[in-house]
Formats: structure tokens, sequence, C-alpha cells
């Protein structure tokens, strides 16, 4: 089930990217993409090198997860949980990552 962007989805800062969050089955993936690079000139048809997202903050509201982790590589995500909210920081967001929350 697609949720879309959500409300509940807060950024420490505006990042290039673009966000959707997801649910299925008793996983929540909060899909982020990489947007950086020279999109608005109709001139560049491809890209050599896109810069990557880093120190990527986020809270979420939600219910406590019993664990956080990278869809990519399936690394954990250190986090910590307070007042209803999930607090995370993805280091790097090369091109595209989604977060996966599971209960």
């Amino acid at each position: 089930d697609e949720i879309g962007f959500s409300r509940e989805l807060l950024f420490a800062k505006p990042y290039r990217m673009d966000v959707s969050v997801q649910k299925k089955g008793n996983r929540v993936y909060v899909d982020l993409l990489n947007l950086n690079g020279d999109h608005s000139n109709e001139r560049v048809r491809s890209f050599d090198d896109i810069p990557p997202l880093t120190d990527v903050e986020f809270s979420y509201a939600c219910e406590e997860p019993r664990a956080v982790r990278l869809l990519v590589n399936d690394s954990p995500v250190s986090f910590r949980y307070e007042n209803g909210r999930l607090h995370a920081k993805i280091a790097c967001i090369p091109i595209h990552n989604a977060v996966v929350l599971e209960y």
C-alpha cells in the first residue's frame, strides 16, 4: 500500500530528493531518491557524476519499530525513539535507498 509523502515524516533540512512512504505487511519503507545534479539544464541528457546526499536526518511519527535497516545493503540504521517519533540519520545516499522499519 502506498502511503505517498507523509506529513509524519520530517527532515532536519531541505534535501534534493524524492521521498515516498509505502507499507507492506509488517514493514514500512521510506523510499529516498537522490535528485542532485543539473536537472534544470535542458542540454544535459545524462550525468557522469551525481553527488551523493550525505548526513540525511529525519524523524517519523510512528509506533516504535523493532528494527530499522537500509534496504540496499541490508545494514542496520542506528536510531532513537522518543515521544512517538523515530529519529534516524543516513550517512550517504549515492542514488537510491530505502529505510525499512520492521514491526
